[in-house]
């Protein structure tokens, strides 16, 4: 068996809808849906394999390349907090999200080729943030959050019959501003 690791930092925007209420004795709540457009790309590794054997005939020299998105990210969360003021509030954030991983691999070579399909996997997601008003009816949030996914399990429908087990997360920092 063969492992690896690998870690990639992306950029992308997202955009969310909120409800904010229950404002009382300085705690309040927000439910809200976000959805991440597009795609990101959370991996790729090539590997170029000679054939050293004399006589064999397998036909597998070249560069495989294993590549993965995610596409359509969707999260629902619930961010209970705490008003300090009447401009600024503490809040934590948790929630559920959906995504699907597209594999992009390129492994036609001999007799090691393989093809993987695409794969839907859930997650959890739980952080904190602040939230600042500002004049004219903006209020900024920053907030750290994790993704914590099921573990991938993709299994080869052609060739050597590889199968791949990936346990994909992600650590984000994301500033939104939003108009009230």
């Amino acid at each position: 068996a063969k492992t690896g690791s690998h870690s990639a930092d992306a950029e992308f925007p997202a955009i969310f809808i909120e409800y904010t209420g229950g404002e009382a004795g300085g705690m309040s709540y927000s439910l809200g849906i976000e959805y991440t457009p597009g795609e990101a790309e959370i991996g790729a590794k090539s590997r170029t394999d000679t054939n050293s054997t004399a006589g064999n005939d397998g036909g597998d020299d070249g560069t495989y390349t294993a590549k993965a998105e995610i596409e359509d990210l969707t999260t629902l969360y619930i961010e209970p907090g705490y008003q300090i003021n009447d401009n600024f509030a503490l809040y934590g954030k948790t929630g559920i999200s959906h995504t699907t991983v597209k594999t992009l691999e390129s492994l036609a070579n001999g007799t090691d080729s393989s093809t993987y399909g695409n794969e839907q996997v859930w997650g959890a997601m739980y952080g904190f943030g602040v939230k600042a008003a500002l004049p004219w009816g903006l209020v900024v949030k920053l907030e750290a959050t994790e993704h914590v996914y099921e573990d991938i399990t993709l299994q080869s429908t052609t060739g050597n019959l590889n199968k791949v087990t990936a346990d994909v997360d992600s650590s984000d920092i994301r500033l939104s501003l939003i108009h009230i």
